[in-house]
């Protein structure tokens, strides 16, 4: 698997600049700039901060060719829920928890 071609994925899908995911995982730009440009790999700790940032795990992240419906179900709620505002995730967790 071409995990820089799993992060141009993620951020297509997410519908994020390069620039959002720094802002969301903690990651220098320069880091995120280089490793394209110099189509490195990124680290272990690198690749924990973009999962962090698009809020999915590792296995999220590695799994992504699995058939698997429901990290896929899984991972189109994430998708959503990370395009909404701070407060329209609000009232998504406030709903979510009165569905107990």
């Amino acid at each position: 698997m071409d995990a820089l071609q799993r992060i141009k994925d993620l951020l297509d899908q997410y519908q994020w600049s390069a620039y959002k995911l720094c802002v969301k995982s903690g990651l220098p730009q320069s880091t995120l700039a280089n490793m394209f440009a110099r189509n490195n790999l990124p680290t272990l700790q690198t690749l924990e901060m973009i999962c962090k940032g698009f809020g999915i795990s590792l296995a999220q992240f590695f799994n992504y060719e699995e058939n698997d419906d429901i990290l896929q179900k899984q991972n189109d709620f994430l998708v959503k829920y990370n395009r909404l505002t701070d407060e329209q995730k609000k009232i998504v967790l406030d709903v979510m928890d009165n569905m107990k």
